[in-house]
């Protein structure tokens, strides 16, 4: 079970692999925008644990590019140049965006991703974990000067503190290895092809 740690700061620890609700509760035009509030529920029982999103169209385009590297085609309503405060299309379109986030969440590998968690729930997953393993990964390298990291993969994936780099050996400039970091803030665990004798290290 993966949770995330908050001391002294009163909050219940959450569990990532929690289900997550969204609704699209209503739509309302804001100067030059359509403003869409969306109910966000932490599990079917947990009624109390739920809260309310604002979100404009353009945040919903850029959480489907994020999620286009997984191949998946998702029913994200087009764009429309004209028109776009018009009461039926403002409906339309909702109806629209509320099918999108059930396919979302429908599929554990979208719904569990960092993007979607980031999306629907930022306060509580505001960190930048690509960042965070990256800065690690590069203070541990300091000390295998065989290895160096080449560049880091695309952020994806349902577990949130898992980050993919492309490493080579410096002897072997040519050749790549995927290693595999896990950044749980508290230890870090690392985990590589041995083939060149990559330590495994638990912290």
């Amino acid at each position: 079970m993966a949770t995330i740690e908050r001391d002294k700061s009163g909050k219940v620890n959450l569990d990532d692999t929690t289900t997550i609700y969204c609704s699209i509760e209503h739509a309302q035009s804001i100067g030059d925008h359509v403003e869409y509030t969306l109910k966000v529920q932490r599990g079917l029982a947990n009624s109390d644990k739920a809260w309310t999103s604002k979100k404009r169209y353009s945040d919903f385009v850029a959480l489907d590019t994020a999620l286009s590297i997984t191949g998946i085609t998702l029913p994200l309503p087009p764009k429309k140049v004209f028109g776009n405060f018009d009461r039926e299309f403002v409906a339309e379109r909702k109806q629209g965006l509320q099918q999108y986030m059930n396919v979302v969440l429908s599929q554990p590998f979208l719904s569990s991703c960092v993007h979607t968690k980031r999306f629907l729930d930022e306060n509580n997953y505001n960190l930048n974990w690509q960042e965070l393993a990256l800065q690690q990964v590069a203070m541990f390298f300091r000390s295998e000067p065989k290895w160096e990291v080449v560049e880091p993969l695309p952020d994806i994936g349902w577990r949130i503190r898992k980050r993919y780099f492309n490493i080579r050996p410096g002897e072997l400039p040519k050749e790549r290895y995927l290693l595999a970091w896990v950044c749980i803030l508290i230890h870090l665990i690392i985990v590589c092809d041995d083939n060149r004798n990559m330590p495994n290290i638990v912290v």
